[in-house]
């Protein structure tokens, strides 16, 4: 099994897609963050999860898109 590796600037974003739904409402920002977590989280047992990014040189570097 793999480890996910969270950039600090993910791990940011993260923080900002959080906070930014909480405005509107805690506990879906609160869902819509873990959600996101075990989605990406799943990579580690399915590395080839997802679509490989055209643009990167490195092919174990996947593409999951997120749709809540």
């Amino acid at each position: 099994m793999r480890k996910i590796e969270w950039t600090s600037c993910a791990v940011s974003d993260v923080k900002s897609l959080r906070d930014f739904i909480a405005r509107d409402s805690s506990a879906y920002a609160e869902r819509f963050v873990q959600r996101l977590i075990e989605i990406v989280e799943n990579a580690a047992s399915y590395p080839m999860m997802g679509r490989r990014m055209p643009e990167a040189t490195d092919e174990d570097v996947r593409e999951l898109l997120f749709q809540k």
